[in-house]
């Protein structure tokens, strides 16, 4: 994959995560956004997630929820 592939797919997961953070509370992907599951996680190495792809994306451009929120 590219680096340019790469920097617009970011873009468009940081533009999603913006168009989430503004939807109402009652809204379905906001609940599953915020839901946690309740148990055990597996053995071994951590998966990676989303979210966390999302917070490492936004420290690299220096962006807070705030600015995010408005893309």
């Amino acid at each position: 994959m590219s680096a340019k592939k790469v920097l617009e797919t970011n873009y468009k997961q940081l533009k999603w995560y913006g168009r989430l953070r503004r939807t109402k509370e009652e809204r379905m992907p906001l609940k599953v956004w915020e839901w946690t599951p309740v148990g055990r996680n597996k053995r071994g190495r951590p998966r990676k997630k989303w979210r966390g792809n999302i917070g490492m994306e936004m420290r690299r451009r220096g962006l807070t929820i705030s600015i995010a929120s408005e893309m």
